[in-house]
């Protein structure tokens, strides 16, 4: 189902009013390009040149770091608030020591890839904001009505 002029817009109604997501925009749509507006330019791209090869890792001891106010920083920052902060200048972190087993993260993955391999129909019924469950909705990132910061991506809370 390739739409010929498929505008920002289009694109928008399709993935957001209409519940599809980004996945269901890929699937159905094959698009050979991503929407405009997230077309980063040439000189703020990731480049090899840039990348740091060792990202810092944060033990789960940042977590019991006083005040749960603090607990982004204390993440961020590796439990020492006075340090400098990884998140200001990194993509992600990694947290290590959290007592979550190999086989229980394959878990969570493979559950994670089973929901978007569902029927989009069936996605769709979990939606945020009017999800068949109180505790689980898909979503998606993409919504330039309401985004200061253009993302690409669907999450399932």
């Amino acid at each position: 189902m390739a739409l010929i002029g498929l505008t920002d817009v289009a694109i928008t109604d399709f993935v957001v009013n209409q519940r599809h997501g980004v996945k269901g925009f890929v699937d159905v749509i094959s698009p050979k390009t991503l929407p405009s507006c997230y077309i980063q330019l040439p000189e703020k791209r990731v480049t090899t040149e840039r990348l740091i090869m060792e990202a810092p890792t944060t033990g789960k001891g940042a977590l019991s770091a006083p005040g749960p106010e603090n607990l982004g920083l204390n993440l961020c920052c590796g439990g020492d608030l006075r340090g400098r902060c990884d998140c200001a200048t990194l993509a992600f972190i990694q947290i290590v020591n959290h007592g979550v087993s190999v086989d229980e993260q394959n878990e969570l993955r493979a559950a994670g890839r089973g929901f978007f391999d569902l029927p989009r129909e069936e996605k769709k019924r979990y939606w945020e904001g009017s999800s068949v469950s109180e505790t689980a909705w898909y979503m998606t990132s993409f919504n330039p009505y309401k985004e200061a910061k253009l993302e690409w991506r669907d999450s399932q809370v």
